[in-house]
Parts: C-alpha cells; structure tokens; sequence
C-alpha cells in the first residue's frame, strides 16, 4: 500500500503548529479484481443483449493514478464499459463469440492507452 502524506506547518520556537496534517491518497500495488455490473447494449443487427464482466487492475504507477481523475476504480469501469458498448455495436449477434479475443485485446489497449 502507497500512502502519500500531505503536511504543512511552521514552527515558533521549536514547537511545530500543524494547518494541514491528513493521508490524500491510499492506492494497493496488488493485483485487483474489479466486478463489471451488468450492461444492455446492442449489436449491430439491433440484438439487445446482457453483458457483465470481471476485470483485473493494477495500479503501476502510484505517484501518477490519482492525477487528472477523482476515483480510479469507477473510471475504469466506464472505460471497460464504454468500449464494451462501442465495440459490440459493431459486430453482428453471429460474430460476437468469434470476436471475442478481438474484444478482449480492444478492452486491454483501451484501458493500457489511457492515462488514468
């Protein structure tokens, strides 16, 4: 576990008065496994169809995953979830099990390319 540590404080007289003094940030290095709740969308022969799904993450980069994004967790479920709907919106009902290391491989470079 990464703690990151925000103080600030001046001292008089050698006693230190503490303003701000809390943990920011709290990311495990470990491998984790992230439940993807299920999800409606459409193929491209307008075939409704339920998907769900179980996603492995880990984080590389502690210093840089908080920066730019508020919950890490939840936006890369979105991106899981997002390119899920958009790839499957352009195959056929037919091709879907066919595709599926494709969609695999488009889910892992969508979320490896985006700085999160």
């Amino acid at each position: 576990m990464e703690l990151t540590a925000y103080h600030f404080g001046f001292y008089i007289n050698l006693y230190k008065v503490s303003i701000v003094d809390k943990i920011k940030y709290v990311h495990w290095l470990k491998e984790q496994a992230i439940a993807i709740p299920d999800l409606t969308t459409k193929t491209k022969d307008y075939v409704p169809i339920a998907i769900d799904g179980l996603l492995y993450i880990r984080i590389v980069d502690p210093l840089l995953a908080p920066y730019g994004i508020e919950d890490l967790i939840f936006a890369v479920i979105q991106l899981e979830q997002t390119t899920m709907r958009s790839k499957l919106g352009k195959i056929t009902l037919d091709k879907t099990f066919e595709e599926c290391d494709a969609l695999h491989k488009n889910i892992l470079d969508a979320i490896d390319y985006r700085p999160l």
